[in-house]
């Protein structure tokens, strides 16, 4: 589980592994588990997201503000 401090203007981006064969079925590519995302605190200048996702995916956060 990565967990992450987002302020405004941040982004997560998840997606499937390069080395992940185009033809796998997704059904396999998520599982059981799927991709969950969990809310651990808010507040007007941040959030902490915990997020979890099946070994095929990467979770990358950027930190550039739009």
């Amino acid at each position: 589980m990565l967990v992450l401090r987002c302020k405004p203007g941040h982004s997560i981006h998840i997606d499937v592994k390069a080395n992940v064969d185009p033809a796998t079925p997704v059904g396999h590519l998520f599982g059981h588990s799927g991709i969950s995302i969990y809310i651990g605190y808010s507040d007007r200048e941040e959030v902490r997201l915990a997020v979890q996702a099946p070994p095929s995916f990467n979770v990358v956060h950027s930190k550039e503000l739009t």
